[in-house]
């Protein structure tokens, strides 16, 4: 038998920060929301359909980082290295310029 390892981005609308770049943003679950999410035996997707909301933007932050990640043959950690000060997205009121955003959650480290 034949395996195919295979994944999905789902899309949720975008929450109030992603607003300034798409109208779309992945869907990124809570810690709390995991269990659910993983339970093979939860099969009823009203269940599940919750989960597929926004991420809050007040937990999230942005900065702009250079377009050198625009090119799919980058991938090293240049692509996400800030050019600019982070803005957490509960204060972002205008898209940041013309630099490329990377948009990470709050809690994660900023190198």
């Amino acid at each position: 038998m034949y395996q195919v390892e295979t994944c999905a981005i789902l899309n949720t609308a975008a929450n109030r920060l992603m607003q300034l770049f798409h109208e779309r943003m992945p869907v990124i679950l809570t810690e709390n929301d995991y269990d659910l999410w993983l339970d093979p035996q939860v099969q009823d997707p009203k269940l599940l359909l919750p989960l597929l909301r926004p991420y809050p933007a007040e937990a999230m932050a942005a900065y702009p980082v250079s377009t050198y990640v625009n090119n799919p043959r980058h991938e090293d950690p240049t692509c996400r290295a800030p050019i600019g000060e982070a803005v957490q997205g509960s204060s972002l009121s205008e898209p940041a310029g013309s630099a490329s955003p990377a948009v990470v959650p709050a809690s994660l480290p900023i190198p």
